[in-house]
């Protein structure tokens, strides 16, 4: 299973990914209205962002986004 941690800022999340996987992975966050990210991670990297505190980051594997994620991960329960 891939790990997020993320710590609280006043606007903001800092957060990282990891990807322990032999995959590469897809993440992105698009549940808020006027934010969006979108990043790929390669095997075991870390990838780190900013986020919204009511963010989702989505997982796909591939470089693609199709069909559901493989995991969606609220940063604020983290």
């Amino acid at each position: 299973m891939s790990t997020l941690s993320c710590s609280s800022s006043s606007e903001s999340i800092a957060c990282s990914y990891y990807n322990p996987s032999t995959e590469t992975r897809l993440v992105r966050i698009a549940n808020s209205a006027q934010w969006y990210f979108e990043g790929m991670v390669l095997p075991r990297q870390k990838l780190r962002f900013l986020a919204p505190p009511d963010a989702y980051l989505e997982v796909y594997v591939g470089e693609e986004v199709e069909g559901s994620p493989l995991e969606c991960i609220a940063c604020d329960r983290l």
